[in-house]
C-alpha cells in the first residue's frame, strides 16, 4: 500500500501517464495538459469497481496535489462518472458496463496558467460537453466549461450512445473539492445534467454529492419506467477517511 500511495505522490506521476497514452495513441498530442491528465488517469482505472471508486478519486486530487507543489498551479475540483444499469428492483438484469471517467475543473484565474493555454483547454471542453456546437451561456460569473463534470460526464455518456434509446442506463457523477469534501452541481452543472437526460430517453444522472443523490431524469424516461422513482445506490463508502 505504500509503494501505491507514494506512486501518487510522485510529482511527475501525472505527466508520466500522460506520455505514456499519448505514446500510445490515446491522447492526441494537442490535447490541454489537465484534459490529458483526466484522460490518461481514467485509461489507468477504466473500470474497478464501486469500493475502489473513492480510492482512485481521492488519489487523483493527490497526484494533482504533487504536482501542484511542483508547479504552483492547482485546480479545485476534481470529478468521477461512472455508469451502470438500473438497480436489479427494476426487474432489468443486463449488465451495462461504462468506463470510469475522471475530470479537473479548469485552472482558475487566480492561478495564472498562460492566457493560450487556458483558452485552448476551454475551447477542448466546450467542443467535448457541446459537440454539436451550440454552448449555452453561462448563468454563474464563471465560463459554462468550467467545472470538473465537464470533463467527466461527457465522456461517461459519450460511452452509452451505442446503446439504443430507452435503454435505462444511470451515470453516477461524484465531485470533490482539493481537501477532499463533497461538491454538489452547480447550476450550469444542473443544466448540462439536465439537457443530456432530456436528449435521451432512459437515461438518469445522480449528483452523489448530495444526499441522497439529487436524479435529474426526463418525464419521458419516468413514464418508460411506469413512473417509478430511481433510488440511488447507498453512497456511504463515498465518505473520504482523512
Amino acid at each position: 500500500m505504500a509503494n501505491q500511495i507514494n506512486i501518487y505522490d510522485n510529482e511527475h506521476y501525472l505527466d508520466h501517464i500522460a506520455d505514456k497514452w499519448r505514446k500510445m495513441g490515446y491522447i492526441t498530442p494537442g490535447m490541454p495538459t489537465y484534459a490529458a491528465y483526466s484522460f490518461a488517469f481514467s485509461y489507468e482505472h477504466p473500470n474497478e469497481g464501486a469500493q475502489n471508486r473513492i480510492t482512485n478519486l481521492t488519489n487523483f486530487i493527490r497526484a494533482h496535489a504533487a504536482r501542484a507543489g511542483n508547479t504552483g498551479t492547482v485546480v479545485h475540483a476534481y470529478s468521477i462518472a461512472y455508469g451502470s444499469n438500473i438497480p436489479v428492483t427494476y426487474g432489468i438484469s443486463e449488465e451495462v458496463t461504462i468506463p470510469d471517467a475522471y475530470g479537473t475543473s479548469a485552472a482558475n484565474i487566480d492561478t495564472r496558467p498562460k492566457v493560450r493555454d487556458r483558452k485552448a483547454e476551454h475551447a477542448f471542453r466546450a467542443a467535448l460537453a457541446y459537440p454539436d456546437g451550440n454552448v449555452p451561456p453561462s448563468v454563474l460569473p464563471r465560463k459554462v466549461t468550467q467545472c470538473a463534470e465537464m470533463m467527466s460526464l461527457p465522456r461517461a455518456i459519450e460511452s452509452i450512445r451505442h446503446f439504443p434509446h430507452g435503454t435505462p442506463i444511470v451515470i453516477t457523477s461524484l465531485t470533490m473539492d482539493f481537501e477532499y469534501g463533497k461538491k454538489s452541481m452547480c447550476r450550469n452543472c444542473e443544466g448540462y445534467a439536465n439537457r443530456m437526460v432530456e436528449g435521451r430517453l432512459g437515461l438518469c444522472i445522480i449528483d452523489a454529492a448530495t444526499h441522497p443523490g439529487i436524479v435529474y431524469e426526463s418525464a419521458d424516461t419516468r413514464r418508460l419506467w411506469g413512473n417509478k422513482q430511481v433510488v440511488p445506490y447507498s453512497h456511504n463508502y463515498y465518505q473520504p477517511q482523512y
